[in-house]
C-alpha cells in the first residue's frame, strides 16, 4: 500500500517521497501512516520505507518504553477519580504527592524493580507511616492498570 513517487523541488532538483500505511496502533486503534520526502534516489527511499516497516513490525510498544511511573499514575488517576468521591481522590492525590511520587515517580517503568518498591515500603514503615500498606496497594493498582492497558 505504499508508493514511492518522484517529484521536483522548487530549486529544480529531482527527489523521491513516499506515504505508506504500516498498520494500526494497538493502543489507539488509529492507522499509522508515515510519509517521508527528500530522498535523492529511489533506492534510498526504498531503504527508508523498509526500515520503517521493520521498526513497526518489531515494536513492543516502544513509544511507551520511556514512560515514568508518574506518567502512568497520571493516566491511571484520570480513570480512578471517576470511580470515587471527591474526598477520596483528594486524599489519594495527597498520598501520591507526599510519599509515593517522591520515591519512585521519576523511575522509568522499564527500569522499576520489586527491590525499589520494597525499599520505599521499608522507608515508609520505618517512618512510622501507618498507611504504608495503602501506599503499596496504590502502587500495585497503578502498575496493574498500566500492564492491563499495554503500557
Amino acid at each position: 500500500m505504499s508508493e514511492i513517487k518522484k517529484y521536483t523541488k522548487k530549486n529544480g532538483e529531482t527527489a523521491y517521497k513516499f506515504r505508506t500505511l504500516l498498520g494500526y496502533d494497538e493502543v489507539t486503534g488509529k492507522q499509522v501512516k508515515p510519509s517521508k520526502s527528500g530522498f535523492k534516489t529511489k533506492k534510498e527511499a526504498q531503504r527508508s520505507l523498509a526500515k520503517l516497516q521493520l521498526e513497526f513490525d518489531n515494536r513492543s510498544f516502544s513509544e511507551y518504553k520511556n514512560l515514568t511511573f508518574k506518567d502512568i499514575y497520571l493516566k491511571w488517576f484520570d480513570q480512578y477519580k471517576m470511580t470515587v468521591k471527591e474526598s477520596t481522590y483528594t486524599k489519594t492525590v495527597e498520598h501520591f504527592a507526599l510519599h509515593i511520587l517522591p520515591e519512585i515517580g521519576k523511575t522509568k517503568i522499564s527500569k522499576l524493580t520489586t527491590v525499589q518498591i520494597q525499599l520505599a515500603v521499608n522507608k515508609w514503615f520505618k517512618q512510622n507511616l501507618s498507611r504504608y500498606k495503602r501506599f503499596y496497594n496504590y502502587i500495585n493498582r497503578v502498575l496493574t492498570w498500566g500492564f492491563n492497558m499495554g503500557l
